[in-house]
C-alpha cells in the first residue's frame, strides 16, 4: 500500500461520518412523519439500514487506512502526518492492529450504498410531505 492509499482512505472516513449525521437527520425526520401519522412505523427499519451503511462506510475506510498505515510503518515509510494517529492506535488498540485487513473496493462502494439508501429515504420522506 502506498502513502496515497493511506491519504485516500483516511479522508474517505470523513464521508462516512457525514453520511452518518445525514442518516441520523433522516431518521429523525422519518420518525416525525411516523408520529404525525404520515408514514407507517415499519418504514423506520430502512432508516436503521441507512445508519448501518453509513457506519459501515466509516469502518471499512478506517480499517483500510489503518492497514495502509501498518504497511507503511513496517516499510519504514510512515509519513509524519500520520505518526500521531498511528501512535494513538498502537496505544489504544495494539491487539487490533495485527488483525487489520484492507477492503479498498468495499471502502469505495459503501459510501455509494449509504448515499443511495439515504437518498431514497429522503425521497420517500418528501413524498409523504406532498412533494412527489
Amino acid at each position: 500500500m502506498t502513502e496515497a492509499t493511506a491519504w485516500r482512505y483516511s479522508r474517505l472516513r470523513w464521508l462516512g461520518i457525514v453520511l452518518f449525521w445525514v442518516a441520523l437527520g433522516a431518521l429523525g425526520a422519518n420518525l416525525w412523519a411516523v408520529v404525525q401519522g404520515w408514514l407507517a412505523p415499519g418504514k423506520l427499519v430502512f432508516c436503521l439500514l441507512c445508519l448501518g451503511l453509513s457506519l459501515g462506510s466509516f469502518g471499512t475506510s478506517s480499517d483500510t487506512a489503518l492497514h495502509a498505515l501498518r504497511e507503511l510503518q513496517q516499510a519504514g515509510a510512515l509519513p509524519p502526518a500520520f505518526r500521531a494517529e498511528w501512535a494513538t492506535e498502537l496505544r489504544l488498540r495494539r491487539d487490533r492492529i495485527a488483525g487489520l485487513h484492507a477492503n479498498p473496493k468495499m471502502a469505495l462502494v459503501m459510501p455509494l450504498l449509504a448515499s443511495a439508501a439515504i437518498g431514497y429515504s429522503l425521497w420517500r420522506l418528501v413524498g409523504v410531505w406532498g412533494g412527489g
